[in-house]
């Protein structure tokens, strides 16, 4: 029995977390808090929750979504969303909100559009608030839209909303992400080195050659000439990192350089940016650079995509572990939102790359999926979002390609709080033992610095089936059932 009992837990969580609709349009709002990052269609999405919302203030970087604070608080506001088609559903579901008590209505509009059905009015009674999600039930309806009407009289602070969705599923639930389960394995983040801290600078974006002993990072330092630049630390017979040099030209030159990947060989790195003939920068892109007979790093020589496009100021790259596919991050007409994942492909007959392949829904959503790392096995794809379910900022996710299209990927498994904070954690890629993983992440501390750290992996992690990491408790906690009468 107690086998059946797990086997319909895994199912009733996979299919609770699939029926769960979010809002992809922006109908209307009528007010906002009026920081840069904070904009309305931040609402939009799949919820990335953060479990430490309470801790964060209007003005926090890393409080992204649809912030609200109003100063004139007799006024009633309201934010209209649409679903991309009509769905039935007996369940409204506002996730990461914050401050719900100024919540004062809810309606659902109804699928001709026209017709509203109000579901909620503030009353103390006909609401679960759960953690960081609000929950309405209503009797089944064909949804269209969702309108909400928000008062800041009673509760004078600030609003914080993640995401609106709509589900068929009609018990409470807490919204957490879809895990994987290494709860079981010895994992230790810690700081790679003590030589190894950004202090005042941002170091981000860790490198490493295939033996272990050489990492390339990027270093941004406020107020300097060059925005950032590549650095490179050596690891010495003791285990200890040298201090951190500037790798100079011509791979760092006055734009924002970075190392993308390194050549298995580690002879040759590739590099965001085209560069001309002096070193200089030369537009968009990615290059490749290899060593001359001294062994000093060559002028990169540009990698041509057929057809590529990015309209996001950021970018990232990745080479494949046998140099046929590149992954990279970009925004273009085939984007869902911000930044998404692509893969170019090289034939060795033409010696030319492919046009790109959007790595589909199953990967990307509304927000930025960035940083790509393939893993030697070729399937294994980690990444950063902050679009799927997670715990704070970006987080490092793990999926596994399951055919040759690159479109049809597993459900990706968020890494856990032994990986990820509450902050930014991006650049995840691994040691070629696969003992060791490296990435960066925000710190804690009162300005955001990133750092370094590197995370014990457990033996033989990259042949962990899929379905054996899935922690089956997390994507959805079953809340008590709550009574609710309607005056339908």
């Amino acid at each position: 029995m107690k086998s059946l009992t797990f086997i319909f837990i895994l199912f009733s969580t996979l299919l609770y977390s699939q029926e769960i609709i979010w809002a992809t349009k922006l109908i209307e709002f009528s007010n906002k808090f009026q920081e840069e990052n904070n904009f309305a269609d931040m609402v939009l999405g799949t919820a990335n929750v953060y479990p430490d919302t309470n801790l964060y203030s209007e003005i926090d970087p890393f409080a992204e979504g649809y912030i609200l604070k109003f100063l004139n608080i007799e006024k009633r506001n309201k934010i209209i969303v649409g679903l991309k088609k009509p769905i039935a559903a007996e369940q409204l579901l506002i996730g990461g909100i914050f401050n719900s008590g100024t919540i004062q209505s809810v309606n659902i509009i109804l699928s001709d559009a026209s017709t509203k059905k109000n579901v909620y009015t503030f009353n103390g009674k006909s609401s679960i608030v759960k953690f960081y999600d609000f929950h309405v039930f209503f009797p089944l309806a064909t949804v269209l839209g969702i309108e909400i009407e928000i008062n800041h009289k009673y509760v004078n602070k600030w609003n914080l909303m993640k995401g609106i969705g709509v589900t068929k599923y009609n018990e409470a639930f807490d919204l957490l992400p879809y895990e994987a389960n290494l709860g079981g394995y010895d994992l230790k983040k810690v700081l790679i080195d003590e030589n190894i801290k950004g202090g005042d600078c941002f170091l981000f974006n860790p490198k490493i050659t295939p033996d272990g002993n050489t990492m390339y990072l990027v270093k941004e330092c406020p107020g300097s000439e060059n925005s950032q630049d590549i650095w490179v630390t050596k690891k010495d017979d003791l285990g200890h990192w040298s201090e951190l040099q500037n790798i100079g030209r011509p791979l760092n030159n006055k734009a924002a350089n970075f190392v993308a990947s390194v050549g298995h060989s580690g002879e040759f790195l590739v590099v965001g940016n085209k560069y001309n003939k002096f070193g200089e920068f030369a537009g968009d892109g990615v290059s490749i650079s290899t060593k001359d007979s001294n062994g000093v790093w060559k002028v990169p020589e540009a990698i041509e995509i057929p057809k590529y496009v990015n309209k996001n100021p950021n970018t990232n790259y990745f080479l494949s572990y046998d140099e046929n596919y590149l992954i990279y991050a970009a925004e273009d007409d085939k984007s869902f939102g911000e930044l998404d994942l692509y893969v170019t492909m090289f034939n060795k007959e033409t010696k030319k790359w492919s046009e790109p392949i959007h790595l589909g829904s199953q990967v990307n959503t509304f927000f930025s999926e960035d940083n790509p790392y393939l893993a030697n096995d070729g399937k294994t794809l980690f990444f950063s979002s902050n679009g799927h379910i997670g715990y704070g900022g970006s987080d490092v996710y793990m999926t596994r390609r399951m055919d040759d299209t690159w479109q049809n990927w597993s459900q990706p498994l968020n890494m856990g709080t032994m990986v990820n904070t509450k902050t930014d954690d991006r650049g995840f890629i691994l040691s070629d033992r696969l003992d060791y993983a490296f990435l960066n992440s925000a710190s804690a501390d009162k300005d955001h610095n990133f750092d370094v750290y590197k995370i014990s992996l457990p033996n033989r992690f990259l042949d962990i089936e899929m379905k054996d990491l899935v922690k089956t408790n997390s994507t959805t906690r079953v809340l008590p059932k709550f009574d609710m009468k309607s005056d339908w």
